[in-house]
C-alpha cells in the first residue's frame, strides 16, 4: 500500500475537492469559461483537430510500422494526447474571445 501512496503522490495533488492531476494545474488549467458561442466555436475546432491527427496520422504510421497493429495504438495515443492535453492549452485564448475589451484610460 505504501507503493500506491508514492506514486499517487507523484502524480497527484490534493486539493479542496479532491485530486487534480498536476499537469492540468500547471499547464493546462482546464478552464472552461466561456459565452455559449465561444463554447461551440471551442467543441467544433476541437474535434476537427482531433479528427484530422486521426486521419492524417494513419497512413504514415502504418507504412513506419509495416502494417503491424503497434501503428494503430500509436495513433490513438497522439489522438487522445491532442484532444486531452494540447488542445485545452487553447482555451485561455478561447475564454479571451468572449469578453467584453477594456478601453485605455482617457489621456488628459
Amino acid at each position: 500500500m505504501q507503493q500506491i501512496g508514492a506514486a499517487r503522490s507523484i502524480f497527484f495533488i490534493h486539493k479542496k475537492k479532491g485530486y487534480t492531476l498536476e499537469i492540468n494545474n500547471k499547464y493546462i488549467r482546464f478552464d472552461v469559461k466561456a459565452v455559449w458561442w465561444v463554447q461551440i466555436c471551442k467543441t467544433v475546432v476541437g474535434l476537427v483537430i482531433v479528427l484530422l491527427v486521426q486521419k492524417l496520422t494513419s497512413s504514415p504510421l502504418l507504412a513506419i510500422c509495416g502494417g503491424h497493429a503497434f501503428a494503430h495504438a500509436i495513433r490513438y495515443f497522439l489522438v487522445v494526447l491532442t484532444g486531452a492535453a494540447l488542445y485545452p492549452i487553447t482555451f485561455r485564448f478561447w475564454a479571451r474571445l468572449g469578453k467584453p475589451r477594456v478601453k485605455a484610460a482617457a489621456q488628459g
